[in-house]
């Protein structure tokens, strides 16, 4: 697949990333070199903020207003401290996503490699998202601040489930940026432990959420779209799929460089209220 270069070849990359004290140790190594800011929530850990019992979102976003605070970062990169690459890896994610300047990019994971490999999809340099999982995800630094003014991960339900953040991040990109949303193939990233945390799941509440936020969706069109109704639709899924395979065969035709003069996406109040 051809890419298209943007106007700059070297984007400035600022990782940052939460997780237990020996996680985000192993995760300074591999990102020797590389501008990485770290947040612990078991112990103190030298030259990482300390958030003692910390959530997965309110990390985030803590993470997040730092990150912004770099007036010199192009791009911010949301990690777990789990989530494992290669030095060798990162630099084909950061070649790619420098040349095609997207408003948001993210890696193979474990949950859309089956897809991947059916479709053969492996062979490309990159194809427009299908899904992501939020263990890695790059966003353009003009999409937070000049777009959503914030964080694109919410904090509202952590007493009830950390997934219904998950379902609202992937609704909020698919809904305002599928065109600039893309999959590197050349990195894959894999995150092998899994904590305990709030994981209760209704489909009616956050099918409500989503509709009450703004974030519904003529299509589906990402693996979040299987909550288009008050259950699991499993035909809402199988028709994702198929979209899918027609997204990825056609995204050097359908794949937009994101424009940060484009008119900002219209948010809701209610979701203003919860990403600012």
């Amino acid at each position: 697949m051809r890419q298209r270069p943007s106007a700059s070849s070297t984007r400035r990359f600022c990782y940052v990333a939460q997780g237990r004290v020996p996680e985000i140790d192993q995760l300074h190594q591999i990102f020797a070199g590389r501008q990485l800011v770290s947040l612990t929530w078991d112990a103190q850990r030298d030259g990482s903020i300390f958030l003692p019992k910390s959530s997965w979102s309110v990390g985030r976003r803590t993470l997040c207003q730092h990150a912004l605070a770099d007036q010199t970062v192009d791009y911010i990169v949301f990690m777990d401290g789990d989530a494992i690459t290669t030095p060798a890896e990162l630099d084909v994610f950061e070649q790619v996503v420098s040349e095609l300047g997207p408003a948001v990019a993210v890696p193979r994971v474990p949950k859309t490699e089956r897809y991947t490999r059916k479709l053969n999809l492996q062979r490309y340099p990159w194809v427009l998202a299908y899904d992501s999982d939020e263990q890695f995800q790059c966003f353009d630094v003009r999409v937070l601040r000049d777009h959503l003014g914030g964080s694109p991960y919410v904090s509202e339900y952590d007493e009830v489930s950390w997934w219904y953040p998950c379902v609202l991040n992937q609704k909020l990109i698919r809904k305002h940026y599928w065109r600039s949303f893309i999959q590197v193939n050349g990195i894959e990233v894999r995150n092998d432990s899994h904590g305990s945390y709030p994981n209760s799941f209704d489909p009616a509440f956050i099918f409500s959420e989503v509709k009450r936020l703004g974030l519904s969706t003529t299509l589906p069109l990402s693996a979040g779209g299987r909550f288009a109704g008050t259950r699991l639709d499993k035909r809402a899924v199988s028709i994702d799929k198929r979209l899918f395979s027609l997204l990825s065969f056609a995204s050097r035709w359908l794949y937009q460089p994101f424009n940060p003069q484009a008119s900002r996406p219209s948010l809701s109040r209610a979701l203003k209220a919860m990403i600012r």
